[in-house]
């Protein structure tokens, strides 16, 4: 599980990007979820899915076994043109 905190940017739609990024990034490394804390309209539009405290509990346990390194994190920065949509 990625635990994720609010984005801003100075270009349009450049936080979509980054959450792009990142998606392709975490789905590499096998995580599960991306918590974003709070819905919003954006998130949605991007496939977030808002789940009960209950669910993102259980989620939180069968999740976080033990801490994780990523294996895969990029070591230059990522060209947009370079990103995938899922």
């Amino acid at each position: 599980m990625f635990f994720g905190e609010s984005m801003f940017s100075q270009k349009s739609n450049a936080s979509k990007l980054a959450m792009l990024g990142l998606s392709e990034i975490l789905d590499e490394n096998a995580f599960e979820m991306i918590d974003c804390q709070v819905v919003s309209q954006h998130l949605l539009t991007l496939g977030a899915v808002a789940i009960s405290r209950e669910e993102f509990a259980s989620e939180l346990q069968s999740s976080c076994p033990e801490l994780t390194r990523f294996v895969n994190w990029p070591e230059s920065p990522v060209k947009v043109c370079d990103l995938r949509p899922k």
